[in-house]
C-alpha cells in the first residue's frame, strides 16, 4: 500500500500529469463514462478541428501561439457554456485556475480585437452549444 498513487482533485498538475484515481478501476470507469466527460470530449475535438490542432496538442505543456489560443478557448467554453469552475477547467489541462482566468479573459479580449478569432469563436460556440443541448435533452 505504501507507494500508492492517488489523484487529488484539489491539486492542478503544472506538469499535465494526473495520477491513478484513489477508488481505483470503479472510478475510472465511471469517469471515462460521465457523460460530462463525453461532451468535453466532443467540444475539445470541434476545438481541435477548427484551430487545426490535435486532441493531444490541445493537452501539451507550450507556448506556441496557435494551441495556446486553442487552450485559450476551450476554457473559455467550460467556463462560459458548461458553467464549470476555473479550478475545474484548468484542471483538465494540467493547469492552476490562475491560468484559466487569464485564458477567460485573453479570449474575450481576441474576440473584441481579432476577426479572424472571433469567426473561429462564434463557429465554435454554436457547435458546442447545439451538442450541451442535446446532452441537455438526455
Amino acid at each position: 500500500e505504501g507507494n500508492k498513487m492517488t489523484y487529488d482533485p484539489g491539486t492542478a498538475y503544472n506538469d499535465g500529469y494526473k495520477a491513478g484515481l484513489k477508488d481505483g478501476y470503479k472510478k475510472a470507469l465511471a469517469e471515462i463514462t460521465n457523460p460530462v466527460n463525453d461532451v468535453l470530449k466532443r467540444a475539445d475535438d470541434i476545438i481541435c478541428h477548427e484551430f487545426c490542432v490535435t486532441y493531444d496538442d490541445l493537452h501539451r505543456r507550450t507556448r506556441l501561439r496557435h494551441i495556446v489560443e486553442a487552450r485559450q478557448m476551450a476554457m473559455y467554453v467550460r467556463r462560459k457554456i458548461f458553467n464549470l469552475s476555473l479550478h475545474q477547467s484548468a484542471n483538465d489541462f494540467g493547469l492552476n485556475h490562475a491560468t484559466a482566468l487569464w485564458s477567460v479573459r485573453q479570449v474575450e479580449v481576441l474576440l473584441c480585437n481579432d476577426k479572424l478569432f472571433k469567426a473561429r469563436a462564434q463557429r465554435v460556440l454554436a457547435a458546442v452549444g447545439e451538442i450541451k443541448k442535446f446532452y441537455d435533452k438526455r
